[in-house]
């Protein structure tokens, strides 16, 4: 998808490079497969195709919101953790948003 020159990028792709780039590097084969399933199960479905840059601390309140009604407190954690290292990793980066608050510690558990 390109748009006046500049490719779309999605919550997905965002979190694939992550996931190439730091995960699969920087973590044990467990703590992957871990993340791999909390990303595909929870992540994907709901924000997956998301444009990044339209991504907001409101609409990631609101996500969390609605996990907190389903997961135990500990796999809302462990979700939050997994959500806040990809978009810090994509601001510090500066790889596909920046200045929307998102990666910044914005989205709160209930």
């Amino acid at each position: 998808m390109k748009k006046t020159g500049k490719k779309i990028v999605t919550v997905q792709e965002a979190f694939e490079v992550w996931f190439e780039e730091y995960v699969d590097v920087n973590t044990r084969t467990n703590t992957q497969k871990s993340y791999r399933g909390m990303i595909e199960k929870h992540i994907f479905p709901r924000l997956g195709n998301m444009e990044m840059k339209k991504l907001n601390a409101r609409i990631l309140q609101k996500f969390i919101n609605e996990k907190s009604k389903i997961l135990k407190r500990s796999s809302l954690s462990k979700l939050l953790a997994i959500m806040r290292s990809c978009f810090s990793y994509a601001v510090n980066c500066n790889c596909f948003f920046s200045g929307n608050g998102c990666g910044r510690g914005l989205c709160a558990s209930p």
